[in-house]
C-alpha cells in the first residue's frame, strides 16, 4: 500500500521521516503529499534502519500499472537528522501543536522540565525542580554540552550521522516521556517478551494519560475555530449571493436618463 492509497482509504495522514546516507542530502518527510507513490512498508524498513545495527534500505514505489520498483538512494533512521520534523509538518500540513512521544534511548533519560511537567506540578520553591541552584546548574551543563557539540559540527570536527544526533530539537509543544529503567537498556537489542510488551504499554498509557486533558482542550479549540471559519464562509457566501441578485436586478431594469 502506498501513502496515497492509505490516505484515500482512511483519511488519515501518515508521516514517516528518513535520513539519506549521503551527508549533504537533506532529511525526508514522507507522506501522501511528498511521496504519494512510495510503498509504506519500504519507508518503515528505512526508518527502522539504525546505523551500526541495520544496513540502510532503499525505498519502493508503485506506478499506475501496479508495478513495484526501487528508487535510487539509500536511507536509514529519520531521527539521525530530523527526529521531530517541525518545519515539514508546518509547511505541508499546517501543524502548529505537536504532541511528541520521546523514547530515544539517548534522549529520554536526560529529558526534564525545570518548571514541572503536565500533571506533575513543581513542588519546589522557588518554581524550579530541585531548587533554583540545582536546576540552573543542570540547565547550564546541558546547554554547554549542546553548544560544544554544535560547534564541533559546524567546524567539521564531527562527521557522519553523529553530527546531528544530539544537536537537533527533540521536544514538541507537549512531550510524552514514560518512565525508563536501567533494565530497559539491557534489553534494548533483544526481542521483547509478552510480559515486556505489557509493561511497555502500561507505562506508555500512564505517561499519555497525563496529557489527555491538554490534548482534549486543544481539540476543542481547533473544532471551535473550524466552526467559526465555516460560519464566516457561509456568511460570506450569503452576502455574495445577495450582491449577485441585486446586480442582476439592477441590470434587468435599465435606468432611463
Amino acid at each position: 500500500m502506498t501513502f496515497q492509497e492509505a490516505y484515500a482509504k482512511t483519511g488519515r495522514v501518515l508521516c514517516i521521516t528518513i535520513s539519506a546516507v549521503s551527508e549533504r542530502a537533506p532529511p525526508v518527510l514522507l507522506n501522501y503529499i511528498s511521496a504519494p507513490d512510495v510503498i509504506i512498508r519500504s519507508a518503515v524498513v528505512a526508518s527502522a534502519s539504525a546505523p551500526g545495527l541495520l544496513k540502510p534500505s532503499r525505498l519502493q514505489r508503485k506506478n499506475a500499472a501496479g508495478e513495484i520498483a526501487f528508487l535510487a538512494g539509500e536511507y536509514w533512521d529519520g531521527s539521525i537528522d530530523q527526529d521531530i520534523p517541525k518545519e515539514g509538518l508546518l509547511e505541508m500540513l499546517n501543524c502548529k501543536f505537536l504532541a511528541v512521544s520521546q523514547l530515544n534511548p539517548h534522549i529520554a533519560p536526560f529529558y526534564f522540565c525545570a518548571d514541572g511537567r503536565i500533571a506533575e506540578p513543581n513542588r519546589w520553591e522557588p518554581s524550579r525542580r530541585g531548587g533554583y541552584v540545582l536546576s540552573g546548574l543542570e540547565l547550564f551543563l546541558k546547554m554547554d554540552m549542546v553548544t560544544k557539540l554544535a560547534f564541533l559540527k559546524n567546524v567539521g570536527a564531527v562527521r557522519g550521522f553523529t553530527s546531528n544526533l544530539m544537536t537537533q530539537a527533540f521536544s514538541g509543544t507537549t512531550t510524552i516521556v514514560p518512565n525508563i529503567t536501567p533494565a530497559d537498556y539491557l534489553a534494548v537489542l533483544t526481542d521483547p517478551s509478552l510480559s515486556d510488551m505489557r509493561s511497555y504499554f502500561r507505562r506508555g498509557r500512564v505517561a499519555a494519560y497525563r496529557n489527555c486533558a491538554l490534548l482534549k482542550l486543544r481539540y476543542q479549540m481547533e473544532r471551535a475555530l473550524d466552526s467559526c471559519v465555516e460560519e464566516v464562509r457561509k456568511t460570506r457566501g450569503s452576502v455574495h449571493e445577495g450582491r449577485r441578485s441585486s446586480m442582476l436586478h439592477l441590470h434587468s431594469h435599465p435606468i432611463l436618463m
